[in-house]
């Protein structure tokens, strides 16, 4: 009955959140600016500008082949919303979709729907002359997802998030810092994570940029006698991670294809020797303004 609710919930939510985007309400002035979001970690580096806006976003993940997976793939098909309330206040639905798991060392690919997260975010500061943005939020992730594709575990998740902009005109400088607390920590593990973005404006349309996103592991959970986590993907709660690190690197750009579109890519692969589950990844959305 708790998850039937938690998917009514996250249904209605997002139905909801959907309309109002698709009718473009939005009172925010600067909606249409053209400022730059980030590409890679989709699901936690966070903008910390505030619009109205779909993002659908494609994900294609390679395991390593030392890996429990032995190799193979994971493509994640999903779609962000964001409603700007005021010019400073938004609703964001962050991570929701459709994963097609393809490790190696299973005999069958499996499907599956991944967790609910939404939230709110709220610019605290805003300052057009310095160019500084500074915009914490909250997010809640739900666990209706699909086992099959190592979702829906544990009780859900807490994340307060701070992410920071600075608009220095041909340069973006934005950085991100988030906390995943589950709400059961013997069903999910406990991280923090953090993301840098550098990006230069060419000309109008292309911007090519530069990432780096990690995740450092506080504490581990108590249902995998594992030593590797599913990084920004999922949480399996792991037992033995406290204290591992995964930092990775993604190059790629940014294109506008006008004011209110800019299309997105990058390639991403681990800095650290520590790699988990991550061999290389490439990340594609599309950002469409309202």
């Amino acid at each position: 009955m708790k998850r039937l609710g938690q998917r009514m919930l996250a249904v209605s939510c997002i139905i909801a959140l959907s309309c109002l985007v698709a009718a473009g309400v939005a009172v925010a002035e600067d909606e249409h600016d053209g400022k730059i979001d980030p590409v890679s970690a989709g699901f936690t580096f966070e903008s910390p500008y505030i619009h109205t806006s779909v993002r659908p976003v494609f994900l294609y993940h390679e395991f390593p082949s030392d890996s429990i997976f032995q190799g193979g793939d994971l493509k994640v098909y999903a779609a962000q919303l964001r409603l700007a309330v005021t010019e400073r206040l938004a609703l964001i639905a962050t991570k929701d979709g459709f994963a097609d798991l393809n490790p190696d060392a299973f005999s069958d690919d499996e499907t599956g729907w991944l967790d609910l997260a939404a939230g709110v975010k709220y610019a605290v500061l805003d300052d057009e002359e310095s160019g500084l943005t500074v915009t914490p939020g909250l997010i809640f992730e739900l666990t209706q997802g699909s086992s099959d594709v190592f979702q829906g575990n544990g009780d859900g998740i807490v994340r307060p998030f701070v992410s920071a902009g600075l608009d220095l005109e041909d340069i973006n400088l934005i950085g991100s810092i988030g906390l995943d607390y589950p709400l059961d920590r013997d069903k999910e593990s406990t991280s923090f994570d953090y993301h840098a973005h550098v990006s230069f404006e060419v000309n109008d349309w292309f911007v090519p940029l530069v990432e780096l996103n990690g995740i450092h592991y506080i504490d581990g959970g108590d249902v995998l006698p594992v030593n590797f986590e599913a990084v920004d993907y999922g949480n399996l709660g792991a037992s033995m991670v406290d204290g591992n690190d995964i930092v990775t690197g993604a190059v790629g750009t940014r294109i506008r294809l006008s004011d209110w579109a800019h299309f997105g890519a990058a390639y991403e692969v681990p800095l650290t020797s520590r790699e988990d589950i991550f061999d290389k990844r490439i990340s594609l959305d599309l950002l469409l303004k309202f």
